[in-house]
């Protein structure tokens, strides 16, 4: 649907919005060459952020919860090469694939944390790296930063937490994972604005054609219908993608799936 692209594309515009204070964030944090300049495209500054920074990107495949201490080992995976390997300490891990329950716990200043999620597949949990979000911004307050996923792997880095909200937003944008509800809002104002111009179209043709009465009331009634009809669409398929959204990160297993439906759909339709 044309709304829907142009409500994506209206989301999208606000990376290119942030690239000078990304830009600014990187080189501060000696994350991106201090002779950069970018020339308006996000995905160019992503690429020349892990070019330049690849030594301090940890990076590791997301299909690999297998066993009790796999956890823990991602975990110590993720702080290495940072001053927080020995800070947090005592990492311990166990999965129960019976119960399909994963459980993590570690200790920051003889403190300890701890959490427990569902655990359907092999994949990475999400909860995971809130966990650990949590753990270095409650202790150290610096924050967890994942980049676009490319493939089935994962690449982190640590960083202040005001700087790292910019990025994450940043980052969250350019891999595609929109503010639902801003494109939502973007789309009713679409939807508003081409009402109303079609509404003030409709009168002047009327206008010209029968009487002003009658074309008000007509383009009233009819772009009035319309534009209700569309936003009450346009809600109910947004709730319909956060259902979606939801199950996936609940189950990342399906991406996998989905993808190899779509691939399957796609061979039949080229053999038609």
């Amino acid at each position: 649907m044309i709304l829907d692209s142009l409500a994506e594309a209206m989301a999208e515009s606000d990376a290119e919005d942030m690239l000078d204070e990304v830009t600014s964030i990187l080189i501060k944090n000696d994350l991106l060459p201090k002779d950069y300049e970018h020339n308006s495209d996000p995905d160019a500054l992503l690429s020349a952020h892990r070019e330049f920074a690849e030594g301090k990107i940890v990076t590791f495949d997301c299909e690999c919860i297998e066993n009790d201490q796999d956890y823990a080992s991602l975990l110590e995976h993720v702080i290495s090469g940072t001053e927080y390997k020995n800070k947090i300490k005592e990492i311990h891990s166990e999965y129960d694939y019976d119960k399909s329950r994963a459980t993590i716990t570690c200790f920051v200043n003889g403190e300890s944390f701890s959490a427990e999620w569902e655990q359907n597949s092999d994949w990475v949990s999400d909860s995971f790296f809130e966990f650990v979000d949590k753990i270095l911004n409650d202790n150290f307050r610096d924050k967890l930063i994942i980049l676009p996923a490319q493939d089935q792997c994962a690449e982190t880095f640590i960083i202040d937490n005001e700087s790292g909200e910019v990025l994450s937003k940043f980052f969250s944008i350019v891999s595609g994972n929109l503010d639902s509800d801003k494109v939502l809002g973007n789309k009713m104002f679409l939807i508003i604005l081409f009402s109303v111009i079609a509404f003030l179209a409709t009168i002047v043709a009327g206008w010209f054609f029968s009487s002003f009465w009658m074309s008000f009331g007509i383009g009233l009634l009819f772009w009035g219908g319309m534009a209700i009809w569309l936003m009450i669409k346009a809600v109910n398929g947004h709730e319909e993608q956060e259902r979606l959204e939801e199950e996936l990160r609940e189950n990342p297993e399906m991406i996998g799936k989905l993808a190899q439906e779509f691939m399957n759909e796609l061979k039949v339709n080229s053999k038609e």
